[in-house]
Order: structure tokens, then C-alpha cells, then sequence
């Protein structure tokens, strides 16, 4: 299974340095919609990053079709360049046991 990133600049070409090839640079969550309903069907996904301030914009989407893959795509919300550090970095350092 695929990686798919939408998000800023920043956020998706690092991870396109990475190798992930499914990318879509958005400033925001509406531009984003189409790109991410089209991920959300495409059973070759498997994990779809997005900003955490994308989150409660494009939930409803990402809720309708839950269940329906089986557990696939999982959904990731990271903090992007924006900022929104506060939102889980305390988490992903005690998950990576950094903290």
C-alpha cells in the first residue's frame, strides 16, 4: 500500500523526499477535498497524511467512508509548518521515547 500527503509546501515536499509519490500541495483544507476523496476510494492507499488544521474541515469526508476499506486508509493529522506543534508533539515524542 501507498503513503498519500496533502498539505503545504513544506509539509509535502518533505515528504516526497522521502519517496512518497501520491502528494498535493493545498494552502487549505477546501482545495484539498477532491484530492483526498479520490485517495480515500483508491484501494492502493493505505496511510494519508494530512495538517491537523485540516482535520475538522475534511472529518465528515474522511467519516463517510469509515469502515468501508476495512480500517483502510488510516488517517494521520500531523502539525505542519503553520504551527499546531502543541497539538501532539508532546505525544509523538513520548511515542518515539524521546521524552
Amino acid at each position: 500500500m501507498r503513503i498519500a500527503v496533502a498539505g503545504d509546501s513544506r509539509m509535502v515536499r518533505g515528504f516526497a523526499l522521502a519517496g512518497v509519490k501520491d502528494v498535493f500541495v493545498s494552502p487549505d483544507a477546501p482545495s484539498a477535498r477532491e484530492t483526498l476523496k479520490k485517495w480515500l476510494h483508491d484501494p492502493g492507499i493505505g496511510i494519508i497524511v494530512i495538517p491537523a488544521r485540516f482535520w475538522s474541515a475534511l472529518q465528515g469526508d474522511i467519516r463517510s467512508i469509515e469502515g468501508s476499506r476495512g480500517g483502510y486508509p488510516v488517517i494521520l493529522a500531523l502539525p505542519d509548518s503553520s504551527g499546531g506543534a502543541d497539538y501532539a508533539g508532546e505525544d509523538y515524542l513520548k511515542m518515539a521515547g524521546l521524552e
